[in-house]
């Protein structure tokens, strides 16, 4: 498969996992070093992105995702139990 070519559902498939997460197009594509309307263009079957380009947000939400749990700090629940809770 080419850096070119990508499924016709990719955008979809993007905004699906953007949504999923709880996370913000403008946090995606700052973290993806993309212009935002770009994003929403490709999330919305306007722009066919490259694979390198999905590539590139999908890492960006596993990026951001992966920095919001590191921030949740563990809270005690009851002797020998804990919770994540954001901090």
């Amino acid at each position: 498969m080419s850096s070119t070519a990508t499924t016709p559902g990719a955008g979809a498939a993007l905004r699906n996992l953007r949504e999923g997460t709880g996370l913000q197009l403008t946090a995606v594509a700052s973290a993806a070093q993309t212009p935002p309307s770009y994003l929403s263009e490709v999330e919305t079957g306007k722009r066919k992105p490259s694979t390198v380009y999905v590539a590139r947000v999908t890492e960006a939400i596993t990026t951001l995702l992966r920095q919001q749990m590191a921030s949740e700090q563990p809270v005690r629940i009851s002797p020998g139990l804990t919770r994540k809770e954001s901090a």
